[in-house]
């Protein structure tokens, strides 16, 4: 057990943070990495950057979170979602406050464009709604990790050392 429990929470909000990658390619990259293919235009950015900051950190937490005895609980799907929130309330302040991208849009992402507002509240829904899945579905992969520890793999090592 980790006696300062404060260090766990901040791994778990770590965590949760790249989560929301996972929205990255799944909502913004399909839209914006195809406006964004002029390498002299200031908003390119290369392949391998996107892979590197939006792809490689969700893939060290998952493998991390499969290997490490880390407890998970299924009220953790309050971190992805309050970050979710804060940053809509910072697009929105953006939106209201006339705050311009380089290409002098009033968005920071298309699909969070306010002037469609139908649009942007069904994708914070979508939002919303993917972290407490993808909560629930890291919740589960804890409850499988926990079983096999507890009673597969002591029951392998138990058969591996009386078959010498």
């Amino acid at each position: 057990m980790v006696k300062n429990s404060t260090k766990i929470k901040a791994l778990w909000v770590c965590y949760w943070i790249n989560m929301i990658a996972l929205v990255y390619w799944t909502c913004i990259h399909t839209y914006v990495y195809p406006l964004n293919r002029d390498p002299t235009s200031p908003t390119y950015f290369t392949d391998l950057y996107k892979v590197w900051t939006h792809a490689m950190p969700p893939i060290f937490f998952h493998f991390d979170h499969l290997i490490v005895a880390q407890p998970t609980r299924l009220l953790h799907f309050l971190y992805p979602l309050e970050f979710v929130w804060i940053y809509t309330g910072f697009t929105l302040v953006y939106y209201v406050m006339g705050g311009l991208d380089l290409k002098g849009r009033r968005y920071t992402y298309n699909v969070l464009n306010y002037t469609n507002p139908r649009e942007a509240l069904l994708t914070i829904g979508l939002i919303s709604a993917s972290s407490v899945f993808v909560s629930t579905l890291q919740y589960v992969v804890y409850r499988f990790r926990t079983f096999l520890a507890r009673s597969v793999i002591p029951e392998l090592i138990f058969a591996s050392t009386t078959n010498s």
